[in-house]
């Protein structure tokens, strides 16, 4: 029997194949160390050498570790190499919301300037292509994301920046008259004050005579808290004065 000194070229074929896989798996671990290191430079150097921008390991992708730890430029360069800010975490935290719950302003910045575009498509296409468990969960962040604004922002409610992260959930299918106990999106910006953020809530169609479980309307909220732009803006967008809860009507609450 005669042996070649060297395999059949489909063994080979399969032995280069399975080296390059090999390669590419510890290319891919580097990057994602790197890239919760802030390590920018490796991380530059690992994408030119073949690491996949998008790899997943459990909980984890290069972007999402790079946004936990608050390496912006990281960010910048992930995003740049294709990066998808679209990818979430397992508790459903998406790169934006994790940037904006811990007030990371460059890296939300950085997001909000480099990801990918948003189609938004019509409610109809929507509700065939999205999944309801993906809608749930979108409108969870936007509440979440109104919520963690006004509780790290230090004051600073009127950053642009933060309404567009709630803009960008809202294109990406948020639900703007979604219910999270018992309150809307508007009901829950008007009850923390912040007034930009309504102001895109109600451009993108949000109700502004919703009332939550106490029948409290964000009229009410902002005659309650004698906060005169905020209530310029809902009666400019239709609010209704004699709508009443227990309480009374938003005049009379303003009145007291």
């Amino acid at each position: 029997m005669k042996f070649s000194a060297f395999p059949e070229l489909p063994a080979l074929t399969l032995i280069f194949a399975l080296a390059v896989a090999s390669c590419g798996e510890s290319l891919n671990e580097r990057l994602l160390k790197a890239a919760a290191d802030g390590n920018t430079a490796e991380v530059k150097t690992l994408l030119n050498n073949g690491a996949y921008v998008n790899y997943r390991q459990g909980c984890r992708t290069p972007l999402l570790n790079a946004v936990i730890g608050n390496h912006s430029d990281t960010v910048a360069a992930l995003m740049k190499a294709g990066a998808n800010d679209n990818e979430r975490d397992c508790d459903g935290k998406s790169p934006l919301l994790i940037a904006a719950q811990h007030n990371y302003s460059d890296v939300r910045d950085m997001i909000l300037r480099h990801g990918e575009p948003v189609w938004t498509p019509t409610p109809t296409v929507y509700a065939t292509l999205k999944p309801a468990s993906a809608q749930i969960e979108l409108n969870k962040q936007l509440f979440s994301l109104i919520d963690n604004i006004v509780a790290t922002d230090g004051g600073e409610k009127e950053d642009p920046a933060n309404v567009e992260a709630a803009k960008k959930l809202v294109l990406q299918g948020a639900d703007v008259n979604a219910r999270d106990i018992g309150q809307t999106p508007l009901i829950r910006a008007a009850q923390n004050g912040h007034i930009k953020v309504m102001r895109a809530l109600l451009e993108h169609g949000a109700d502004v005579n919703a009332q939550d479980d106490r029948g409290e309307t964000a009229l009410m909220i902002a005659a309650g808290e004698t906060d005169p732009d905020m209530v310029r803006l809902l009666l400019s967008k239709g609010a209704v004065v004699n709508l009443k809860d227990k309480s009374g009507s938003p005049l009379g609450l303003a009145l007291k």
